[in-house]
């Protein structure tokens, strides 16, 4: 049987040498991918979202990455703060989400899926909360029973928490599925398309150092998504 193809986003980062634009992606994503039996591979020229929603099962959106080792050159050479390619994206996303494949979005991939589906994002939201949700806090979330997220670990589990932003308003056809302790959106899927979203890394809940170490492993949750793009 075929492995499926995953086409997974990358973000930006300067070339230390030449100060030149160039791409990232952290190791973790493709290696889920791979470990779940998929294919991952990244998309590099714009102009061809058709061919990879072609050649793609699904489609992958990570959370922010971007490397700038001189800091003053990040405006100077327009780098993206938050590192995201935001019209190529948006393409992909929406090309991806015509044909009906599945779309799974991580931390800012997540909040992406949300803006794409209408919805909207609370910037800088830290200091509304006694915890901090960006350094890399474990914390729980309750989960409501049926969803996808409760099918596979339960309603009730720890995560960890990079994230700056948060969901605000749901988007259209969106439901949250998953919330915090205060009440922010962890997890969210589309009522009708088989699209899905995590606020927490899964990418980094598996394999030897899984982070938290109390949570569960991700790897089912990469099974999952796999399994639905071979439908």
């Amino acid at each position: 049987m075929n492995k499926p193809v995953i086409l997974i986003m990358w973000g930006s980062c300067l070339d230390t040498k030449f100060s030149a634009h160039s791409m990232m992606l952290t190791k973790a994503y493709s290696a889920a991918i791979t470990a779940a039996g998929g294919i991952p591979i990244l998309p590099l020229v714009e102009s061809q979202v058709e061919d990879y929603v072609a050649m793609a099962d699904g489609l992958l959106l990570p959370g922010a990455m971007g490397f700038v080792p001189r800091p003053e050159l990040a405006r100077t050479l327009a780098l993206e703060r938050y590192s995201r390619q935001a019209h190529f994206e948006t393409e992909l996303y929406q090309a991806f989400r015509k044909t009906g494949k599945p779309i799974l979005g991580i931390c800012a991939g997540c909040q992406k899926i949300n803006c794409e589906e209408n919805g909207t994002l609370h910037l800088d939201f830290r200091k509304m909360f006694g915890r901090e949700h960006h350094q890399g806090v474990t914390h729980s979330v309750e989960a409501l029973p049926g969803s996808w997220i409760a099918d596979l670990w339960g309603t009730s589990f720890f995560i960890n928490s990079y994230h700056g932003f948060k969901i605000a308003k749901i988007g259209d056809g969106l439901r949250i599925t998953a919330y915090s302790e205060e009440g922010i959106p962890e997890v969210i899927e589309h009522k009708e398309l088989p699209i899905f979203g995590t606020q927490f890394h899964p990418e980094r809940m598996r394999g030897d150092f899984p982070n938290p170490p109390e949570g569960p492993n991700s790897e089912p949750l990469f099974q999952m998504f796999l399994q639905a793009c071979k439908s």
